[in-house]
């Protein structure tokens, strides 16, 4: 029998043309999800961005308002910047109750969404309540940038209800009238919570009046803000109904003429209540109260410092000279042929761009270690010092206690040991005014000194006969000092 042997050959095939395919299209499916998902999440980047950013300008706009800025007739999102980065004219700006100089940074730039934006989100100016706001149809701005070239600050006028007087700065355009009400109604809301609804004679339901609304809402706003316009309203249809009452800081209560805008400062808390004419159909309202806080970063100003209440025996003999700045003591010694008292002499001085928790010059102390008699010499003296904070709106006047410490000379002492010295009795003390939304403290310390004396932290040295310059600084913290 034949027999025939077969060959088999082996071969490896390539992809078909159809796997090819399928291939192509799942890599392109692929790619197309991860661009979209890219897509998404930097427009969801942007518009957490413009959220933002809507919110900030809108506060600018409610604080360009308060200081007098008039938006009327504007329409257009690069106009109403442009505005706010106005500062006010010459002849406007020395009777401002507000912020004078622009509002918002000189580079901001509003980028416009174009026709192959239509899907995205934009701020859209809203001329009717003059905000911007949300929207996905109108003109709008995609994002607001700042590549805007710099160019020189237009100048505006400026109008604001309450200004400060031509002659007198401190003379408003106008006057408080202290509340005095009458009748049933005497009592003042306190409470948010409302009774139930009573009924009137007539059978009809007392309707409860609505609550005062103010045109800047609580917050922090930048210290150069300071201070704000606030107006408080009430929707028209009840605009005989009633009276506004308010309150600041919960002074007094005092009653409230339609279009007065109120002078706010840091840290200020305005109360206010909408009372009823005609108890018989309305009740007042409840209370409704904002708070106004300062936010910086950093702050310019100067200080100044008198002296004032000495303390000491009966027979202590002093002067205070030069408006306070100079205090003398044992004058009575001179009149007897012998060297010039004792004094210190306190000099202000001016800060620029100082953060928080940063040393800076206070002013300085000139002491003159003089010749005095026995129960002539004062213990004590207060040493007040202004602290004007000119770029936050603040001023501060803040007690600083000194002990006057006369030391007995012996000749085997060294000049050191023979010094009389002023020493610092509290080296901290508190702001009255809320700052950042927490209250800070100012410390003092002595610095460097001239020839013939030494310092410590809270204490300056001056040998005897000798006169010394030593510098006082001071810091601004939060941190509370430590209890003794």
């Amino acid at each position: 029998m034949n027999t025939t042997s077969i060959n088999h050959k082996h071969t490896t095939s390539g992809f078909s043309m159809i796997e090819l395919t399928v291939a192509i299209v799942v890599i392109a499916i692929v790619a197309s999800i991860g661009i979209n998902a890219l897509t998404s999440l930097k427009d969801g980047t942007r518009l957490t961005k413009l959220e933002k950013d809507i919110k900030t300008l809108n506060s600018a706009v409610n604080v360009y308002r308060a200081s007098g800025g008039s938006l009327t007739g504007v329409v257009m999102p690069q106009d109403v910047i442009n505005k706010m980065k106005t500062a006010a004219s010459d002849a406007t700006a020395g009777t401002v109750v507000a912020l004078r100089g622009s509002f918002v940074d000189a580079r901001i730039r509003a980028v416009m969404a174009e026709d192959a934006d239509s899907d995205l989100m934009r701020a859209v100016w809203n001329a009717s309540t003059q905000k911007f706001e949300l929207s996905s149809t109108g003109v709008g701005v995609k994002e607001f940038s700042l590549d805007a070239p710099l160019v020189a600050t237009v100048k505006e006028d400026r109008n604001t209800a309450v200004a400060y007087g031509t002659e007198d700065k401190w003379v408003w355009d106008y006057t408080d009238v202290v509340a005095t009400r009458t009748g049933p109604n005497t009592e003042i809301v306190t409470t948010n919570v409302l009774p139930d609804v009573p009924t009137s004679a007539g059978g009809t339901s007392v309707i409860a009046l609505p609550v005062p609304e103010f045109s800047i809402p609580s917050g922090s706003y930048p210290a150069a803000s300071f201070p704000m316009l606030v107006q408080l309203t009430v929707p028209s249809t009840y605009s005989g109904a009633g009276q506004i009452f308010y309150q600041v800081n919960g002074g007094s209560w005092n009653v409230y003429h339609g279009g007065l805008q109120l002078p706010i400062s840091p840290s200020t808390t305005v109360s206010a209540y909408f009372a009823s004419n005609d108890p018989d159909y309305y009740r007042d309202s409840a209370q409704n109260g904002e708070t106004y806080l300062a936010v910086f970063d950093d702050f310019s100003g100067s200080a100044d410092g008198q002296f004032t209440n000495a303390q000491g025996p009966h027979q202590m003999d002093i002067e205070i000279l030069d408006n306070g700045h100079r205090f003398e003591w044992g004058t009575e010694a001179v009149n007897q042929g012998f060297y010039n008292p004792n004094s210190v002499t306190f000099e202000g001085a001016s800060f620029e761009n100082v953060e928080p928790e940063t040393e800076f010059l206070i002013g300085t102390l000139t002491y003159f270690n003089g010749t005095t008699l026995v129960n002539t010499v004062a213990d004590t003296v207060t040493l007040n010092v202004t602290l004007d904070l000119t770029s936050a709106g603040i001023q501060e006047e803040l007690d600083f206690e000194l002990s006057l410490e006369s030391t007995t000379n012996h000749a085997w002492q060294s000049d050191d040991q023979n010094a009389d010295f002023v020493r610092l009795d509290n080296t901290a003390t508190q702001f009255t005014t809320v700052l950042n939304g927490q209250t800070y403290y100012l410390f003092l310390s002595f610095g460097e000194h001239t020839a013939n004396g030494f310092t410590t932290i809270d204490e300056f040295h001056v040998h005897e006969g000798a006169s010394a310059t030593g510098n006082i600084y001071g810091r601004l913290t939060a941190t509370p000092p430590a209890q003794p």
